[in-house]
Formats: C-alpha cells, sequence, structure tokens
C-alpha cells in the first residue's frame, strides 16, 4: 500500500506542477494569440493525453466537409490512422526523420499511436495536413508555424499549442 500511496503522491505532483505550466503559458498563449488575431475556443480543448485530436476535431466539425458536427477525437485518430496504413508508401519518406528522432519504426508509431491517450505530435499535424488538403496554423508563446500540404487548399485550422504539454482550437478573433 506504501508503493501505491507513494506512486499516487507523485501522479498529483506532475498533475499540479502542469497545472501551473498550464497556466503560466496560457497567458503567453494568449499574448501570441492576440498578435495573430485569434482566441482559445471555449469551452477549452481537454487535457485528457487526446488533446491534439480534441483541437483538431473541432477545427474540423462544421468547417470542413467531413462527417460535420459529428467526429470526435476518437473517431479522428482512427481515420488518421488509416490513413497512414492506407499511405505508407506516400508518407513513409516525409515523416521517416521524425520517425528516426523518436527512435520508432513506421509500424511501431502506428501501433503507439492507435492508442488512446497517446499524445500527438508533428507526425499526426503533417498527416492531418495532408488527408484535408488544408493548411493548420500553430500558434505557440515561443513561435507560430505553418504546415502547408503539397497541394494546399483555401480552408485552414487554427491551434494554439503550449510546448511539450497542450494543443487547443483557437478561432479568429469576431
Amino acid at each position: 500500500y506504501i508503493k501505491e500511496f507513494l506512486d499516487l503522491l507523485n501522479v498529483l505532483k506532475q498533475s499540479r506542477m502542469e497545472a501551473e505550466h498550464v497556466a503560466k503559458y496560457t497567458d503567453e498563449l494568449n499574448a501570441a494569440l492576440r498578435k495573430e488575431g485569434l482566441q482559445i475556443k471555449n469551452p477549452p480543448t481537454p487535457g485528457d493525453g487526446n488533446c491534439l485530436f480534441h483541437a483538431l476535431s473541432d477545427q474540423m466539425s462544421g468547417k470542413l466537409n467531413i462527417l460535420q458536427d459529428v467526429l470526435d477525437h476518437l473517431m479522428l485518430r482512427q481515420i488518421v490512422i488509416d490513413y497512414m496504413i492506407n499511405s505508407k508508401e506516400n508518407l513513409e519518406d516525409l515523416v521517416s526523420a521524425d520517425l528516426l528522432d523518436m527512435k520508432l519504426s513506421w509500424d511501431e508509431y502506428i501501433e503507439n499511436m492507435r492508442k488512446p491517450g497517446v499524445w500527438g505530435d508533428q507526425i499526426v499535424l503533417t498527416v492531418v495536413a495532408i488527408m484535408t488538403n488544408t493548411v493548420i496554423k500553430l500558434v505557440s508563446p515561443t513561435f507560430t508555424r505553418v504546415i502547408r500540404p503539397p497541394e494546399s487548399g483555401t480552408d485552414t485550422m487554427y491551434l494554439g499549442y503550449i510546448p511539450h504539454l497542450h494543443f487547443l482550437s483557437v478561432n479568429p478573433v469576431a
């Protein structure tokens, strides 16, 4: 019981540290978003390990012609994985450097990313941009990055990013 209690204390300590990190960087992210004419959508994106998929599904729902208003984060995760499996020949070279950095093979990456709660990453962003033929604009407190598919469409998805911790769905200020 002592080990379980100590493990629980460590989880609580980590959660507190993450909450403090989010609070600090949320103010900085809001400032960066304002400079881009953007704001965090309400309600904010859940922080359950699926935040990138939550944010992307929110951006897609009602905006793109992809399962409007019924695309949830779990469906999107499965759609992305299926697309990656079916498009391996076209995608593998595009993401090989990222896979090398992660020390993962293509199959290991697919198997890992298939699990709910596994954090989405640059590879997911690249694949979604290609899959939807949509530009993704990622704004963080320290950088703004635009991910363009090879043949850019006219739609843009907007995401906020607290580095190494959280993705958020954002929208233009009304």
